[in-house]
């Protein structure tokens, strides 16, 4: 598995294949290491691929099309939310720039990306310890590492612990967050106080998975009021 993941180009069926062969003892052994020492045993889980194969066995979701699917029906509301209530202001004019400068056909996903990195804003808790634009985390639990302009060209990376975990970035928000939410899973990584009810949000509404503990009801209501 270590000699395939040092090849540009692995062959992720083999790697997939792999890691279901070892996914019990994997568990155990996440349990009892640290985030470098389970990654350098276990090099696939640099991979985003496989890390939303691993999210998608253990909760029986396909994360990413569900995060995706999800976020395109509630992207307006969260907006005009937003909007209303005058938060993200510097998101907002990073978006009003690129949109005067885009097709009339990417409008819709750079809305999308917009109101992903509104989340946090819309539930009253701290972006940065959900992504970062081109800064380095100050929280060690998964947080998106965004390089370059997200409503124009950019490259998404996740760090834990501090350190860089894929091999491979990707460019689509969306992924990004859901392999995002595969690590926390993966990794078995409790929420961030900073960002629980938004993370809570995500895994409740957007990935029907039920998260421990109680989601609090402002949390139910807006849920409510985006999805209706």
């Amino acid at each position: 598995m270590q000699a395939e993941c040092r090849k540009k180009h692995p062959n992720v069926s083999f790697l997939q294949h792999k890691m279901a062969r070892t996914r019990i003892e994997r568990r155990a052994y996440l349990e009892k290491h640290s985030t470098m020492e389970a990654l350098e045993e276990y090099p696939a889980l640099r991979l985003p691929v496989v890390l939303l194969a691993e999210s998608q066995n253990q909760l029986d979701v396909d994360v990413d099309r569900s995060i995706m699917s999800g976020m395109g029906q509630i992207a307006r509301k969260i907006i005009e939310q937003c909007q209303r209530r005058a938060t993200g202001q510097d998101l907002f004019k990073m978006y009003n720039d690129a949109k005067t400068g885009c097709a009339e056909e990417s409008h819709r996903g750079i809305q999308v990306v917009l109101a992903t990195l509104l989340l946090p804003h819309l539930l009253r808790e701290d972006p940065d310890a959900l992504y970062r634009i081109n800064k380095t985390p100050e929280v060690p639990t998964p947080v998106l590492v965004i390089t370059g302009n997200p409503f124009l060209e950019a490259t998404f990376g996740v760090h834990l612990d501090y350190t860089h975990i894929l091999t491979h970035e990707v460019d689509d928000i969306t992924l990004a967050l859901a392999t995002l939410m595969s690590i926390y899973f993966v990794f078995n990584t409790e929420y961030h106080k900073k960002v629980k009810n938004t993370l809570s949000f995500i895994e409740k509404y957007l990935m029907s998975n039920t998260p421990e503990g109680k989601i609090v009801p402002t949390v139910i209501k807006m849920a409510n009021y985006l999805f209706s």
